[in-house]
């Protein structure tokens, strides 16, 4: 069998998800290897989805993700302001302070990330337990499935 005759039997993927891709690989990279440079990428893509009318499954995927940036930041500054008020770096109270960050907050929210990129590689929407917000919902879908009813 030669290489024209091949038939490629992936499922089809909804319009949107390279942008969710992006959208949660986008988040991951600010969480896990450039932290700010990954929310500048992901606020730029969200500005840009936003002024376009992206597809749901987009939009829904950057919103979880743009939120859960924001809950970062404000875990991230809180947990900053705890060990000041302790002491700062050279109190007893530094690494027990950035343990609890980093095992209750900061590898929860990362692995939140995984998952939401798995299913956006999926073409499914995700929403992120605790910090996310509601998916919007597609209204053809809605449609259809009211006909279907």
């Amino acid at each position: 069998m030669n290489d024209t005759t091949q038939k490629d039997d992936a499922p089809e993927t909804p319009p949107g998800c390279d942008l969710a891709i992006a959208a949660e690989a986008f988040y991951i990279t600010n969480m896990i290897l450039a932290p700010g440079l990954g929310f500048l990428m992901l606020l730029m893509l969200y500005r840009h989805c936003s002024s376009k009318g992206s597809p749901i499954i987009a939009m829904n995927h950057l919103r979880q993700t743009f939120m859960a940036t924001m809950w970062t930041a404000i875990i991230g500054l809180v947990f900053a302001v705890l060990i000041f008020l302790t002491g700062g770096y050279p109190s007893d109270w530094f690494w027990p302070l950035l343990g609890v960050y980093f095992i209750g907050f900061h590898i929860p929210l990362s692995w939140m990330g995984i998952m939401g990129l798995n299913k956006a590689l999926e073409g499914k929407s995700y929403c992120y337990p605790f910090v996310g917000c509601r998916l919007l919902e597609d209204k053809q879908a809605l449609g259809k499935r009211a006909v279907a009813q």
